[in-house]
C-alpha cells in the first residue's frame, strides 16, 4: 500500500493498485469510477480498468444518471459511505447499462473519499453467479480503496498546480500585453487631445475675430468631451477589475433594454433606426445591473454608430432567451459590417476596426473583460454591407436551495 501511495505517476499507481485488488478479490475485472454531480442527477465516468491484464484508459465511458428511484438507492448508499452487493437477479436498470454489457453476474462497489467529500467508488465484477464476498475480503478493498483516494488525491493536487502554473504564465503574458498595449496608445490618445487644446487655445488667443474665437472655443470643448470620455473608459477598466460582481440585482429583461433605448434616444440619428425587442423570460434573473448596462449600452450605441441609413429599414434587433440557468442574447444590425480580418483583434484593447469614427478604442474591450467578469461569453459574426451580430450568453446567478446544495457538493469535488 505504502508504495502504491509513493508512486508519483497516478498512470502507474492506479493500474498496479487495481491489478492487487483484482487478485484479491479474485474478480475477473476491477474499475475505478469517478462521479460528478449535477442539477438532475449524476455524471459517472470510467476512469481506470483493470481486466486480463489489460489496463483501460481514462474517459473511455461516460454515464449520465437521472436523480430517480434507483440512483438514489444505490448511489446515495454509497454516498454515505456503505458498500453495495448485486447480483444479475435484482441489477437496478441504470448499472445494467455499465456492467451487463460486459457480461458481468456478481458486482461489489466500494465508495472513495477524498477529504471526506464522495469522489467516486471501486466496482469488482465477477462473472460467477454465485460469487460470495466475506468481510475480511472486503476490509482489505477496503483498505486499498483508501490508498486510491489518496493518489487521487494527490493527482488532482498535481493536476492543478499544473494548470494554476499554465493559467499564471497566460495570465501574466495577457497583462503585459495588454499593459504594453496601453501604455502605448493611452499615451498617444491621452496627448492628441491634450495638444489639440492646447493648439486651439493659441489660436484663440491670437484671433481678433469674436465668430472665429467662439468657433476656437467650440472645437476645444469637443476636443476635450472627447478627452473626458476616454479617462471615464479607463476608469471603468479600472472598476470592472477590482470591483466585486454584484449577484443579487433582480434583471427584467424587457424594461432593462426599454431603459437602455431612453437613455439613447438623442444618440446621433437613433430616431431613423428601428428597434425591435424580443424578449423570452420565465424565469427570474439575477446578475450586476451596472455591468449588464455596461456591457449592452455600448453594443447598441456601436451598432447606431455603425448603421447604415442609405437603406430604406435600418434596425437594431435585439432578442433575449432566459432561463434558470443563463440569459442568452443577441444585438443584429443591418448596418455597414465588419470586414472578417478584423473580426479576431475587435476586442483588443485600444483597437480600431473603422478608422474614420470616432471612438477611443476601449469600447468592446469593456465589454468583453465585463463579459468575463460575470463569467459569461461573447462571439460575433459579421458581414460586410450586410450586418452584425454580436452573441453574449451570461450566467444566471438565481439558485434554488437544491441547486445550491448540488453546485456546493460539484465544487467540493472539484
Amino acid at each position: 500500500k505504502e508504495n502504491l501511495i509513493k508512486e508519483k505517476d497516478v498512470t502507474v499507481a492506479l493500474p498496479n493498485a487495481l491489478k492487487i485488488l483484482k487478485e484479491l478479490a479474485k474478480a475477473e475485472k476491477v474499475c475505478v469510477f469517478q462521479n460528478t454531480f449535477l442539477k438532475e442527477g449524476v455524471r459517472i465516468k470510467l476512469m481506470f480498468g483493470y481486466a486480463d491484464e489489460e489496463i483501460t484508459g481514462n474517459d473511455t465511458e461516460i454515464w449520465e444518471f437521472k436523480n430517480n428511484g434507483g440512483l438514489n438507492f444505490w448511489f446515495r448508499k454509497m454516498q454515505g459511505g456503505k458498500k453495495i452487493k448485486f447480483h444479475i437477479d435484482n441489477f437496478p436498470e441504470d448499472l445494467e447499462v455499465i456492467f451487463k454489457a460486459s457480461d458481468t453476474k456478481s458486482v461489489l462497489l466500494k465508495p472513495i473519499f477524498i477529504d471526506d467529500n464522495f469522489f467516486g467508488f471501486i466496482s469488482f465484477e465477477s462473472t460467477n453467479l454465485i460469487k460470495q464476498w466475506n468481510e475480511l475480503e472486503e476490509f482489505s478493498f477496503q483498505s486499498v480503496a483508501n490508498s486510491i483516494g489518496r493518489i487521487m488525491q494527490r493527482n488532482e493536487m498535481l493536476m492543478q498546480l499544473e494548470i494554476s502554473k499554465e493559467e499564471l504564465t497566460r495570465l501574466n503574458d495577457k497583462v503585459n500585453f495588454e499593459l504594453d498595449s496601453f501604455f502605448y496608445s493611452a499615451s498617444h490618445d491621452l496627448r492628441r487631445p491634450v495638444t489639440t487644446a492646447l493648439g486651439l487655445i493659441s489660436l484663440a488667443s491670437q484671433s481678433q475675430d469674436v465668430e472665429e474665437r467662439k468657433q476656437y472655443l467650440t472645437f476645444l470643448q469637443q476636443t476635450l468631451v472627447k478627452l473626458d470620455q476616454l479617462i471615464l473608459d479607463i476608469i471603468q477598466i479600472s472598476k470592472n477589475k477590482t470591483l466585486a460582481v454584484n449577484k443579487t440585482d433582480k434583471i427584467n429583461y424587457e424594461s432593462f433594454f426599454q431603459d437602455i433605448f431612453q437613455d439613447l434616444k438623442y444618440y446621433e440619428n437613433a430616431d431613423k433606426i428601428e428597434m425591435i425587442l424580443s424578449v423570452s423570460q420565465g424565469d427570474a434573473f439575477l446578475s450586476d445591473t451596472k455591468r449588464l448596462k455596461a456591457i449592452f449600452s455600448n453594443l447598441i450605441a456601436n451598432a447606431m454608430k455603425y448603421h447604415n441609413l442609405f437603406q430604406s429599414h435600418p434596425k437594431i434587433k435585439i432578442t433575449v432567451e432566459v432561463n434558470q440557468a443563463e440569459a442568452n442574447i443577441a444585438i443584429e444590425d443591418n448596418g455597414i459590417g465588419i470586414p472578417e480580418e478584423h473580426l479576431s483583434k475587435l476586442f483588443d484593447v485600444f483597437y480600431r476596426a473603422n478608422e474614420n469614427k470616432s471612438g477611443s478604442g476601449l469600447g468592446l474591450y469593456i465589454v468583453k473583460e465585463t463579459v468575463i467578469k460575470l463569467g459569461g461569453e461573447i462571439s460575433v459574426t459579421s458581414e460586410v454591407n450586410k450586418g452584425t451580430t454580436f452573441y453574449v450568453n451570461l450566467p444566471n446567478y438565481t439558485l434554488s436551495p437544491n441547486e445550491a446544495f448540488i453546485d456546493q457538493q460539484t465544487q467540493k469535488n472539484f
